[in-house]
């Protein structure tokens, strides 16, 4: 038997300065077959992460330090090799693909040279780099290469900078490949061709990878192996199949059971009152720029009063700029936004500040929305001080209130938003969405960074919210499972119009758009049994998008 690609042996890693230093992976160890894909799951914090940067050498310099053990790589240790021999084998036989491809492309270079430049520095010509990008960019599925080669990553789409990204690491022919949860972000028919993509660049040259994410559903479709990490420990490591039908620890059970499915046995829908609190009649928008977008064609739809009405569909289709208008975060071109009977689009002034709190939203990014020069409490209080619900005295104890009510302690009202994690942050910002007294709120991808299990208490905090207070929700997501776990309704959106809308049990179930038919085909199943099924694809353009029409009761389809 082959010796593995990669042995690591009882790898240690630790934060801080000598006398402080906290260690945060506890003698973890693993082996990577060639041509094995081998899935690093876990929750935030688990120290998926840190784990392979400290294998890549690229732990915070300063701060992350490896301890302890050993990482054998085609023979050679990387822990101990010195930086000028680990920066030779980093790209050219590990290549690593990051979360987020814009912090890891450089925006003021084309991407034909961010392509070429490491290539060219481990020796070949620039004519045969340029070659060699063009020939991989047509591989991972970008047309028209060569133009391509000359645009800027602002001039590509999250996918396609995606697949750029896999197109550079793979371009080096690397013999192990670190991909760090690279589809998070990705609607799932992105997503399903990234990982299709991946899976075939395995098989047809060799190349070990290494997968990190906390999606188990791409787990399944993807990995041959599954290593389950707890608190910087190994704590399971086995066949996919396995570990998803007979899973050893009482953590990756655990981890299973949050995994929302979207085969699972509905319960009974919430009870919705009917009349609407949204009405959205005849909207359209229209971007404008080098050329004008089609963001939003006649979209009508209403939400009613404590209902959850879901939008899906893949990046681009309007979903986001739908729920931004309803927030009146952006102005429309014509069509009416009705919140509780008042007009949104046409109020000014001191009127829509007024109307705006009845309609609050939940970014994806949490971090991004909440103001890191102020205490958490300053920020849930704002709201109610801007809309004279309360002194700043009394909102402070508000405040303090409402993070207790969505699951935090009151005392952290001081602390600030880098000293919480990724869900405690979500959570706060559900605490400001609150604190404005809302009727709808619009969340925008609420739980698409989270991990499994803090996914969960999210979304049963928004059902538990809704029902309580009688808030309406307006929920944008790409993950189809969760959108049968939360919705009672949901609408199918591509390129600005609404394909298919009705309840969201008979939408999933039996879908009758060819559309729906597709997103349904691609979302990842949690079940490694049912890796391998066809796919259904519709190209852009080839596909009913005319006129509503009802197909069975309260489920509308284009014609």
């Amino acid at each position: 038997m082959s010796s593995p690609v990669l042995d690591v042996r009882d790898l240690k890693v630790a934060f801080g300065p000598a006398r402080k230093r906290r260690e945060v992976v506890h003698g973890v160890s693993f082996t990577v077959d060639r041509g094995e894909v081998l899935a690093i799951v876990g929750e935030s914090g688990s120290g998926k992460s840190v784990t392979a940067l400290s294998l890549m050498g690229l732990l915070p310099k300063g701060s992350g330090t490896v301890t302890g053990g050993s990482a054998r790589f085609e023979g050679e240790d990387l822990i101990s090799l010195a930086p000028d021999a680990l920066r030779r084998i980093r790209g050219e036989r590990i290549g690593m693909i990051f979360q987020e491809p814009m912090t890891s492309l450089n925006p003021v270079l084309s991407i034909g040279r961010q392509m070429t430049e490491g290539p060219i520095a481990h020796g070949v010509g620039s004519a045969e780099a340029q070659d060699q990008a063009i020939a991989m960019l047509e591989r991972v599925g970008i047309g028209d290469a060569a133009r391509r080669l000359r645009q800027f990553p602002h001039e590509f789409s999250g996918g396609m900078r995606q697949r750029v990204m896999i197109a550079m690491a793979m371009m080096m022919k690397p013999s192990l490949l670190i991909a760090d949860e690279p589809t998070t972000a990705l609607d799932v028919t992105i997503q399903a061709q990234i990982l299709d993509l991946m899976r075939a660049l395995v098989d047809e040259t060799g190349t070990s990878l290494i997968l990190i994410t906390h999606d188990m559903g791409v787990v399944a479709e993807t990995a041959d192996r599954v290593l389950v990490m707890r608190n910087g420990r190994a704590v399971e490591d086995g066949a996919v199949k396995q570990l998803f039908t007979l899973p050893r620890d009482a953590y990756t059970r655990a981890l299973l059971d949050a995994v929302p499915r979207l085969d699972a046995a509905d319960a009974a829908p919430p009870a919705v009152k009917a009349e609407p609190i949204v009405q959205i009649a005849g909207v359209s928008k229209t971007f404008s720029g080098r050329t004008e977008t089609k963001a939003l064609s006649d979209i009508s739809l209403d939400v009613m009063a404590t209902e959850t009405v879901a939008l899906v569909g893949e990046s681009g289709s309007g979903k986001s700029t739908l729920g931004r208008a309803v927030a009146r975060l952006l102005d429309i071109d014509t069509g009416a936004i009705l919140v509780d009977g008042t007009d949104m689009a046409r109020l000014k002034g001191g009127a829509l500040r007024r109307a705006r709190s009845k309609v609050q939203m939940i970014f994806q990014d949490p971090y991004a929305s909440l103001d890191p020069r102020f205490p958490v409490g300053r920020t849930v209080a704002e709201p109610m001080v801007i809309h004279g619900r309360a002194s700043r005295r009394e909102a402070w104890g508000r405040a303090a209130a409402l993070l207790q009510r969505v699951g935090l302690d009151g005392g952290m009202a001081n602390r600030y938003p880098h000293e919480f994690s990724g869900g405690q942050r979500q959570r706060v910002a559900i605490a400001r969405a609150l604190a404005a007294e809302p009727q709808i709120i619009v969340a925008d991808e609420p739980t698409s960074a989270l991990d499994v299990s803090i996914q969960r208490q999210v979304l049963d905090l928004l059902a538990e919210l809704r029902d309580d207070r009688g808030i309406a929700l307006l929920f944008i997501s790409h993950d189809l499972a969760v959108v049968r776990q939360i919705s009672s309704r949901v609408a199918v959106m591509r390129a600005g119009r609404i394909l298919e809308v009705g309840p969201t049990r008979e939408v999933l179930d039996a879908p009758r758009h060819v559309y729906t038919k597709a997103l349904i085909s691609a979302a990842p199943v949690p079940d490694p049994e049912k890796r391998g099924r066809v796919r259904v694809t519709v190209p852009a353009g080839d596909y009913p998008d005319g006129p509503l029409v009802e197909a069975a009761p309260a489920h509308w389809v284009a014609s």
